[in-house]
């Protein structure tokens, strides 16, 4: 069985929700949160975002190709 490790560590996390929640809820949920907090929840919802969309798309890959195959993807936080 072959495997294929993604280390994903975010290093703007303040940036990111201030970008996707609007500035005055960014500001609020960067100062009511630490640091390193903040990151692991931001890192923890890039990983869903991820594995979602590598779900999607290898799916539709191996059928393309023929490819019969298990897919199994996790995450760990």
């Amino acid at each position: 069985m072959a495997h294929i490790n993604i280390l994903i560590e975010v290093l703007n996390p303040e940036e990111l929700i201030k970008h996707r929640k609007g500035k005055f809820i960014g500001s609020l949920i960067s100062t009511s949160l630490s640091h390193e907090s903040l990151k692991k929840k931001v890192e923890k919802e890039v990983c869903k975002k991820v594995i979602k969309e590598l779900k999607n798309n290898l799916d539709k890959a191996f059928k393309k190709e023929g490819v019969a195959a298990h897919l199994k993807i996790s995450s760990t936080y």
